[in-house]
């Protein structure tokens, strides 16, 4: 993966689930404060996965 194509990759994932990470701690409220801890978790998983699903896919071909 080059450095381009991983950067695109890290600012698709992390920029939508920053502003929604923003937007959710912007409202008051108990269970919304819940849900925000696990979005940086979603955010690390997500990219994870589609950077060694891209690796997994380079080395099939």
């Amino acid at each position: 993966m080059t450095t381009k194509n991983g950067m695109q990759k890290f600012l698709i994932v992390f920029i939508p689930f920053g502003i929604l990470l923003w937007l959710l701690l912007t409202q008051n409220s108990d269970i919304l404060d819940k849900i925000v801890a696990f979005i940086p978790i979603i955010a690390v998983t997500t990219f994870w996965f589609w950077v060694n699903h891209d690796r997994k896919r380079e080395v099939e071909r």
